[in-house]
C-alpha cells in the first residue's frame, strides 16, 4: 500500500528488497499506488516533505520505482511529469525548507532532480513536452541561470544544433547583462549553480560561449545571428584573452558582419598567440588572413 511506497528508504535494509514488494504487486500497481499519493497532495495547501524527497528520488532514478524494479534511464511518463508538477506547485515552500533531515531538498536538488529526468536521452520522441516542462521549470525558479545552463546540456550534442543555440542565448542573456561586471556576475552564477571549481566553472563558459560562436561561423549569414555571436565570443576573450581559437571566432565573425579591418587584426592576434601556444594552427590562420586581406574569405 501507500506506506510501501514512502518507506522508500527502508528497502535498503531489507535482504531481500527487491522481492519485497513484487510478492504482492507489479511496477503497474505501484505506480497507480503512487499517483493517488500524488492525487492526495495536490489538493493540499501545503508541501508535504517526505513527498518532495520521494519525488526527487524517482526523478533522479535512484527511488522505489528503481529499487524495486530495477528500471533505469526510462522515457519519462505522465507519472514523471505530474509529480513534477508537484514541485512546481510548492517550489516557494520548498525553497524554505531548511532542516538538517532534507538539507539534499534543497532548490537545487529539486532544480537537478527535474534536469535529469527531462534530459534523459529516452525522451528524443517528446521534445515538445520536454521543453513545456524546462518553461514550467523556469517559471517556478524565476528563471534560474542553472536551469538554462541544463538546458543547453541537453542540446549539446543535438543534430539540430540551432536548438543548441537558442538555448545558449537564452542562458547567456539571464547572465550576461548590460553595464556589469563580467566577472562579478559569473561568480554569482557559479556560487548559485553549486560549481566545483571557480577557474573549471570560469573556462566551461567561455568555451560553450566560443563554441556555440563557432557554430554561427560556420552554418549563418542571418546579421542578427553574427552579432549575437560576435557578444558570445568578445565575452569568450574576456574571459580568456590569449586564447588563439577565441580570437580566430571572433576575428572570422567580425569579417562576416562587414568589419574588415577589425578582422585581419584579431586574425593576426590569433596567429601571434598561436606562434606561442599551438603553432599547429598558424598555417591555418595565415591562410583565413590571406582571404580575408584579398578579399578571397
Amino acid at each position: 500500500d501507500s506506506a510501501a511506497v514512502e518507506a522508500v528508504d527502508d528497502y535498503e535494509l531489507l535482504p531481500e528488497k527487491q522481492n519485497a514488494y513484487q510478492f504482492k504487486s507489479n511496477q503497474d500497481a505501484v505506480a497507480l499506488k503512487y499517483k493517488q499519493v500524488l492525487d492526495f497532495y495536490q489538493k493540499e495547501k501545503t508541501v508535504n516533505e517526505e513527498l518532495v524527497k520521494i519525488i526527487t528520488a524517482e526523478l533522479s532514478d535512484r527511488g522505489f520505482t528503481q529499487k524495486l524494479f530495477g528500471t533505469s534511464n526510462e522515457v519519462a511518463k505522465p507519472i514523471d511529469f505530474q509529480s513534477m508538477d508537484y514541485l512546481f506547485q510548492f517550489y516557494k515552500e520548498i525553497e524554505a525548507i531548511r532542516t538538517e533531515s532534507y538539507s539534499m531538498q534543497t532548490s537545487q536538488k529539486v532544480i537537478n532532480s527535474v534536469c535529469k529526468m527531462l534530459g534523459r536521452p529516452a525522451n528524443e520522441n517528446q521534445k515538445e513536452k520536454v521543453n513545456e516542462y524546462y518553461d514550467k521549470l523556469l517559471k517556478a525558479t524565476n528563471y534560474n541561470s542553472a536551469v538554462y545552463r541544463q538546458r543547453v546540456n541537453l542540446y549539446a550534442n543535438s543534430e539540430n544544433k540551432s536548438e543548441l543555440v537558442n538555448a545558449f542565448d537564452l542562458y547567456f542573456n539571464s547572465i550576461v547583462k548590460p553595464n556589469t561586471n563580467l566577472i562579478e556576475v559569473l561568480d554569482a552564477n557559479y556560487q548559485s549553480e553549486k560549481a566545483r571549481n571557480w577557474d573549471s566553472y570560469k573556462s566551461d563558459f567561455a568555451s560553450l560561449a566560443n563554441n556555440t560562436a563557432w557554430y554561427i561561423v560556420e552554418n549563418s549569414k542571418d546579421k542578427n545571428e553574427i552579432q549575437k555571436a560576435i557578444q558570445w565570443s568578445e565575452t569568450s576573450l574576456k574571459l580568456e584573452p590569449n586564447s588563439n581559437y577565441y580570437l580566430d571566432t571572433l576575428a572570422q565573425l567580425y569579417y562576416k558582419n562587414g568589419e574588415k579591418e577589425k578582422a585581419i587584426l584579431f586574425e593576426q592576434k590569433a596567429i601571434d598567440s598561436a606562434k606561442v601556444s599551438d603553432e599547429t594552427q598558424v598555417q591555418t590562420y595565415q591562410t583565413v588572413l590571406e582571404k580575408m586581406k584579398n578579399g578571397t574569405y
